[in-house]
């Protein structure tokens, strides 16, 4: 992972593991000042995550501070959605081409 402090925020790529310059400087207070650490596990195959994206099979939308860090964790999915400019009622559960 690199890392990196560009005007006071972190820049990161990659994974945390095995970055010990990253926890210390969250252990000292030198990190950002809000962080969400989550933890995981995903058997994707070479290349499969790229194949879904590229087939639509996945919903993204551009990472919000104010959903991360200020909205309690179970309305963070509609928030989202909302970012998208609809609500979960309006998906349907079966999946097809359009």
């Amino acid at each position: 992972m690199r890392v990196k402090l560009v005007a006071g925020n972190w820049k990161m790529q990659g994974s945390l593991g095995g970055n010990p310059a990253l926890l210390k400087a969250l252990a000292s207070g030198a990190g950002p000042r809000k962080v969400l650490v989550s933890l995981g596990y995903a058997a994707w195959g070479e290349g499969q995550l790229e194949s879904e994206l590229s087939d639509n099979s996945w919903l993204t939308v551009a990472a919000s501070n104010s959903i991360i860090f200020d909205t309690p964790v179970a309305q963070r999915y509609d928030q989202a959605l909302l970012l998208l400019g609809f609500e979960s009622w309006m998906l349907s559960p079966d999946a097809g081409h359009a």
